[in-house]
């Protein structure tokens, strides 16, 4: 819990989060809110795309299986734009081969369904700290 006088972890953070059928986007958004997030919610990838202000870089919530292949696409240019300064993709897939090539691709983080407040909030603070430096196995 946070202590009086003390900013929310979400203070000056824009967060933009793509809906989803299942309604997780609905509920991060609510929790983002309470964190003090400014949350902006589009119903696609694509309405974010044309959307988001290119000169400022944004975090995006997305389900790992909205808009399919063509919405990976759209999120690699938008990275490559550096319109997106770090991805949290949330879901679940049977090849665990895709999320572990997708958590080892900075700037993303991959939450498997079902997560926590605490959860989403973690990943989220991640985002502000530099990816670790890989270990060399040989050294």
């Amino acid at each position: 819990a946070r202590q009086q006088g003390q900013p929310a972890p979400g203070a000056g953070r824009e967060v933009a989060v793509i809906s989803d059928p299942e309604g997780t986007a609905s509920l991060c958004t609510i929790w983002l809110e309470e964190e003090g997030f400014t949350v902006k919610t589009f119903s696609t990838l694509a309405e974010a795309a044309r959307t988001l202000p290119p000169e400022r870089p944004i975090t995006l919530l997305i389900d790992l299986y909205a808009g399919g292949q063509e919405a990976l696409e759209m999120l690699e240019r938008l990275h490559l734009e550096s319109r997106v300064e770090f991805l949290v993709v949330l879901g679940t897939s049977p090849n665990v081969n895709i999320l572990r090539a997708m958590e080892d691709a900075p700037p993303y983080k991959v939450l498997n369904k079902p997560f926590s407040r605490e959860d989403l909030l973690n990943a989220l603070q991640s985002s502000r700290q530099p990816p670790a430096a890989k270990q060399d196995p040989a050294s």
